[in-house]
This record gives structure tokens, sequence and C-alpha cells, in this order.
């Protein structure tokens, strides 16, 4: 069971209410603008994610981070993308090859990446793991683990 408490500590929650600055830019609901080579201008991945989500439409989505993003988003029907999974990841790695200071915090880091939400008291919390969404995780731990190699 994760603990919470021990974001931060034993591991990074990838979280917008995470504990530390890593796992809060790391979320896709980041402000942190990129240019996707084949898609152009994006304020988010959580805008970018909607935007190919719904059919590569609503370009409002481009200018978009954070829960109003996916609560946006959301309101349109899913249209659904063959390459969906690759297309957000590419939207990672431009994200993080195009904001510098994320990239060198998450190279600098040692702790695993987790992503889960949890509710409630912290003594108490209703924690509630994401497993349909490990491959961000993966990626950005693929990322870090090219980089670091790279970087030694």
């Amino acid at each position: 069971m994760i603990d919470p408490k021990l974001d931060g500590i034993e591991h990074i929650n990838i979280y917008s209410k995470g504990k530390t600055e890593l796992g809060r830019l790391l979320t896709n609901f980041a402000q942190t603008p990129f240019i996707h080579p084949e898609y152009g201008r994006f304020e988010s991945v959580e805008g970018f994610w909607y935007w190919l989500r719904n059919g590569n439409q609503h370009e409002e989505l481009r200018s978009m981070y954070g829960f109003k993003a996916k609560e946006y988003g959301k309101q349109f029907e899913s249209i659904g993308c063959a390459s969906f999974q690759e297309d957000v990841k590419e939207a990672i790695r431009c994200k993080l090859r195009q904001n510098r200071k994320i990239l060198q915090m998450l190279v600098g880091s040692t702790l695993p990446l987790e992503h889960y939400y949890w509710y409630g008291d912290i003594n108490n919390p209703k924690v509630y793991n994401l497993p349909q969404y490990k491959w961000i995780t993966d990626e950005i731990e693929r990322i870090r683990a090219v980089c670091q190699e790279a970087w030694k």
C-alpha cells in the first residue's frame, strides 16, 4: 500500500497535489508549454491529451492546463486515435526536452515514480492507484534512466 506521507521520502507521486515540486511538474496537468513536432504548441500534456482524444479538434485545448483542460475536454465525445499512447509519450518527451529545469530535476532524482490520487485525512487516506496509466510513469522512468546514463 502506498503511503502519501512518504511522498518525497520513499517515492515521488506524479500528481497535481503531490508533495514534491518535481511530482507536480511531471503531471499532465502542469502548465509546461511545449511544441509537438507534428501537432504544434500546447500549454500542457493534459490539453494535448484531450485535443488528441477528441479527434484533433477543439483548438481551445491547446492553451489549457490543469483541471480546466480535463473538464473542458471531457465534455466532447472521445473519437480515439490509433497512436494515442505513442503520441502522448512524444508529448511528454517534448515537454521534458523543452522545459530543461524539469528534465534536470528528473535526472537528479532517484526515488521511484508513482502516480496515485489520495483523499481524506493524511493519517487515514483513501488512496487510488491508477494502474491503467502506468505506461506514463514507465515512460518518464525510461527517459530518466536514458538521460542519467547519457549525462554520466
